[in-house]
């Protein structure tokens, strides 16, 4: 029931400056223009206007009340962008350290998935703006090597639409799109350690907190008017799906033909949605690969990912219902309905794969 055609231009120019000052201190500045064209003509789809029953006639099944087909109508569109991106870095040099910091101004235009996905309500779209500051700091020594960077992330004008439902015809559309403003503020560190010529330990290690700036969510009522709509505000929330900690701690060896990787991961909780309701919990994973040179070009491994077969939620899409989304599962809602059902997505279970590499 969708169709069309999509064409992209981009084009862009930037250029690059860097300044050695004396013998420790170095500067880079970089601008950057971009052009971006899209045109495209879609095909508007709408619901099944068929006999009662809805596609197959039957009325004892639900699964095609919402059926959409092609219409008649499209979308046309011809949209072009100006884009401008700027950064600042400087670095002080010592021996075997540095210490640096970075500032960045961007804009990103929309994806092409923009428009398949607010085709009902399409309009040109608006560059994302990005701000994003880091300060560092790097060591590395002999056997030891480290890098620790705290960062300041804001993204402005990022498009957001969650579906609702119209009570009276089932039929599910797309709520209206609001613009979200966030920021998030974190600390990065990376590190490895060699045991000695044939062993090494590795760690990354990032934790941080995401917040809202603007954030709004538009409850529908179950009707497909926008007349009735009630716009929500959660700003200076937590945003979801975020983790406040994320830790990769693993050894890395080998000994003759033999290598071995054996890392283990934590994914700390997040929030399921914006009004922060409830908390998808913390998990854990394990993952090891095993690798031997039969010959100087032949190479048997073994992976596994996730070998304990430990369980996680890693998405979460709201109550098990049509039209639902994850902003729907509100503590009032689940207070409501303790024995309610969800959809979520699980993380993928233990996987592992075999191989051999040959190289000519």
């Amino acid at each position: 029931f969708e169709n069309g055609d999509i064409a992209a231009i981009q084009s862009s120019l930037f250029a690059h400056y860097n300044q050695q000052i004396g013998d420790r201190l170095e500067v880079e500045l970089g601008g950057r223009y971009e052009y971006i064209n899209h045109t495209g003509n879609q095909v508007i789809p709408i619901s099944y206007d068929g006999s009662e029953g809805g596609l197959d006639s039957d009325v004892s099944t639900v699964y095609d009340r919402s059926i959409l087909v092609p219409s008649d109508q499209s979308n046309d569109y011809d949209f072009s962008y100006h884009n401008r991106s700027f950064s600042l870095a400087a670095a002080y040099l010592a021996e075997g350290q540095e210490l640096f910091a970075r500032a960045s101004i961007a804009q990103k235009a929309p994806e092409l998935n923009y428009y398949i996905t607010y085709q009902s309500q399409l309009e040109k779209g608006i560059s994302e703006d990005i701000l994003q500051l880091e300060l560092g700091y790097k060591y590395q020594r002999s056997r030891l090597e480290a890098e620790v960077i705290a960062f300041y992330s804001r993204q402005s004008n990022v498009a957001k639409s969650d579906f609702g439902q119209d009570e009276m015809t089932q039929q599910i559309f797309r709520l209206p799109i609001q613009l979200i403003n966030a920021r998030t503020i974190g600390l990065e560190f990376d590190w490895s350690a060699e045991l000695n010529s044939k062993w090494k330990l590795i760690g990354q290690h990032t934790v941080q907190q995401s917040k809202s700036i603007d954030y709004t969510v538009v409850n529908s009522n179950e009707t497909m008017m926008i007349e009735d709509d009630i716009l929500i505000d959660f700003s200076k929330k937590e945003l979801p799906h975020v983790p406040q900690a994320m830790h990769r701690l693993g050894i890395q060896g080998s000994y003759e033909r033999f290598r071995a990787d054996l890392s283990v991961f934590h994914m700390g909780s997040r929030y399921g949605n914006i009004e922060n309701s409830f908390q998808m919990k913390a998990y854990q994973t394990i993952d090891l690969s095993l690798a031997y040179s039969l010959t100087s070009k032949c190479e048997v491994s073994l992976n596994g990912q996730n070998i304990f077969n430990s369980t996680g939620i890693a998405n979460f899409f709201g109550p098990n219902t049509f039209g639902a989304n994850a902003n729907n599962a509100t503590s009032e809602y689940i207070s409501a309905n303790p024995e309610a059902d969800f959809v979520v997505f699980p993380i993928l279970p233990r996987s592992i794969y075999f191989s051999i590499r040959y190289e000519i």
